[in-house]
């Protein structure tokens, strides 16, 4: 009789309620950062952008990283101040479609 080993059974990623607090928020904030840029790339190629539910995410983002213990929100303030300046970038994007479309 031959025995097999059976593939490892598939854990998938804990849901976030289980997740660690500080890497939910960090991965909040790379799937902002990714959209702001994907957002911008698609406005300075000439595209429109749907940016509905954008201030929603944001905002869940910030409540997250506010509730977060003083020594870990610090810690992700540097990558927050990245993410405003790409927040930034859009807007700058954003206003100078504007301004085109209204020449």
């Amino acid at each position: 009789m031959r025995v097999t080993q059976s593939p490892l059974p598939f854990f998938p990623p804990p849901p976030a309620d289980l997740a660690p607090p500080r890497l939910v928020v960090g991965q909040m904030i790379d799937g902002a950062t990714s959209t702001l840029r994907v957002a911008r790339g698609l406005l300075e190629g000439g595209r429109r952008v749907d940016l509905e539910g954008l201030d929603r995410v944001i905002g869940v983002l910030c409540a997250r990283a506010l509730d977060l213990p003083p020594d870990e929100g610090r810690a992700v303030r540097p990558r927050l101040a990245l993410l405003l300046a790409d927040l930034d970038a859009l807007s700058l994007a954003l206003q100078s479609g504007l301004a085109q479309q209204s020449d």
